[in-house]
């Protein structure tokens, strides 16, 4: 049973459906596959139907002799699946685009936390987008560093709030360079919000501290000083 929920992991991290699709195309409900999946042992869940079904599915595919065909009567054409694979990958890709500052690791940011928190939302909601699969674009991001996202890292910093909330964690950098870089190779405007970051922060970008301190700011305040965070992330004085 361990074996077949690998590669049932395997199979949706690589893109080639979606979890629902995959319950549709083994006929299963939406609890039954998540029962299967939560067990852990060689026997666990060997008389669920998640098991049968997938154990079938896979048996299908590996007799018809290709990596992209679900059950015999089930799912696209050879060439269908190839084309919807590629196009997959031709979206992800952005090696063709370098930022200035790229090199260095020194790329200026003009997006808030909460903005990227919004955009990593809307970009695990497109078709066969995995945390798995997202984690591997952002990590070529800051490969050259020696660094890496993994999905640990990457839900710390979607449960993180404000402006600047998540600031010193690599994956809002690294996931802000790969936006701006879809944003580049799909010649988009920069949209209002970007504009008033460039204004506000200047050239260096948004104030970032370094990951070691986990994103924390520490300041001095004189009296009854107390700071406050605005829109922008930048702290002021009251």
């Amino acid at each position: 049973c361990d074996v077949v929920r690998r590669r049932i992991r395997a199979f949706i991290d690589a893109g080639e459906m979606k979890v629902g699709e995959f319950q549709r195309a083994i006929g299963v409900s939406p609890s039954a596959y998540s029962t299967f999946m939560k067990q852990d042992g060689a026997s666990a869940g060997q008389r669920c139907a998640t098991f049968k079904n997938a154990f079938a599915f896979f048996k299908s595919r590996e007799m018809n002799g290709s990596s992209n065909v679900g059950l015999i009567n089930v799912g696209s054409s050879k060439t269908a699946k190839r084309t919807k694979t590629d196009d997959a990958a031709k979206a992800l890709d952005v090696s063709n685009i370098t930022l200035p500052g790229e090199e260095h690791g020194r790329v200026p940011v003009y997006d808030t936390c909460d903005e990227i928190r919004k955009k990593i939302r809307a970009f695990l909601k497109k078709d066969g987008m995995s945390q798995a699969g997202f984690c591997r674009e952002l990590t070529k991001m800051v490969a050259a560093e020696g660094r890496k996202v993994n999905a640990s890292s990457l839900a710390k910093f979607m449960t993180q709030k404000g402006p600047s909330g998540g600031s010193g964690s690599i994956v809002f950098y690294a996931a802000y360079v790969y936006f701006e870089k879809i944003r580049v190779r799909d010649g988009k405007p920069k949209s209002q919000m970007r504009q008033e970051m460039e204004s506000v922060w200047g050239k260096q970008g948004m104030d970032i501290p370094e990951e070691g301190r986990g994103g924390q700011r520490s300041y001095w305040c004189l009296g009854n000083e107390r700071p406050y965070e605005d829109k922008y992330g930048k702290v002021h004085f009251t």
